[in-house]
């Protein structure tokens, strides 16, 4: 599984796989720009990846952090999913 700027993929789809929601965020908050638009593009959705980061960085909570994502940018969970599904590969 990939490794995406010091963050273990395996483990940030574990965290949110098993509702760590805290430590998932945590994790997602040491993603950088360059990552989140590769992740952007292997997803093929069509989101701005600076507004993803900003909503990363500017998130206190993972609900949070849906709710900006899907303001900001269109995203809906299942996009959110295909994002996710990037660091599986």
């Amino acid at each position: 599984m990939a490794d995406f700027g010091g963050v273990d993929a395996h483990k940030l789809a574990m965290a949110v796989m098993m509702g760590r929601s805290d430590e998932a965020l945590a994790m997602l908050k040491q993603l950088d720009l360059g990552t989140i638009a590769e992740l952007v593009e292997r997803a093929g959705v069509s989101a701005s990846p600076e507004e993803l980061h900003r909503a990363i960085a500017e998130s206190a909570s993972m609900g949070e952090l849906l709710d900006k994502v899907e303001k900001s940018t269109g995203l809906g969970l299942s996009d959110i999913a295909g994002l996710a599904t990037g660091l599986m590969c």
